[in-house]
């Protein structure tokens, strides 16, 4: 892919979930079996490397594996290429038909993947850290009251990152608040912020998460 920025590297989609895979060692198109990796497997049995894992993991969606770092990596990788191409083309003239008609669409497949990418793999973070951490799920909740509760109890100069991911891993909606502002923004989210359906809630602030399960029916 770093050099012939073909899609072949993207082709399982954004939704492909390699948690999975390296724990259970359940099937990856055309690679046959992967896993599972035996030493992680033991690891994820211990609290602590569960939780610096999963935070490390989420800190690198926030930063290096995001959307917007990927994608302007691609753009500068696709500006240094894009000069070459055609001498490429000219040069393997057997591969042209398949690279120079598929090649932006190519790129435009990897773009498509490293927007949707990262929202996937949060929401299977979030699983991960469910299944394997011990306690977490004490932190989920289906009571709507308990999380505004939780959001009562944050100091007023604390910021809130607030994340809403749909059942099937999309980031629906990110917003940062202080109190007062994420206690109104909540006190009309019914008025046609969300389509009914099925919704995770996070909320962020400082070391201190809170998550919700919520359907909401409109």
């Amino acid at each position: 892919m770093a050099t012939g920025l073909d899609n072949s590297l993207a082709f399982l989609g954004p939704q492909f979930n390699m948690f999975d895979h390296v724990l259970t060692g359940t099937n990856i198109p055309l690679f046959q079996y992967y896993g599972p990796h035996l030493v992680f497997t033991e690891l994820v049995k211990n609290d602590t490397f569960v939780k610096s894992f999963a935070d490390n993991m989420e800190a690198k969606l926030q930063n290096e594996f995001s959307s917007v770092t990927t994608t302007y990596i691609l753009d500068e990788m696709v500006s240094q290429i894009e000069p070459y191409m055609q001498e490429h083309w000219n040069r393997w003239p057997y591969e042209s038909g398949v690279l120079n008609t598929n090649w932006y669409g190519s790129i435009e497949g990897i773009r498509d993947y490293m927007e949707r990418r990262p929202a996937y793999v949060a929401a299977q973070l979030e699983e991960f850290r469910s299944e394997y951490l011990s306690g977490y799920n004490d932190n989920i909740s289906d009571s709507f009251d308990d999380f505004i509760q939780f959001v009562a109890n944050v100091p007023d100069n604390q910021n809130i990152n607030l994340q809403i991911y749909t059942f099937d891993g999309r980031l629906f909606r990110q917003k940062q608040f202080y109190k007062d502002e994420f206690i109104s923004y909540f006190n009309n989210w019914g008025n046609g912020q969300l389509l009914k359906g099925a919704y995770i809630f996070r909320a962020r602030t400082g070391t201190q998460v809170k998550t919700i399960k919520l359907v909401i029916f409109q």
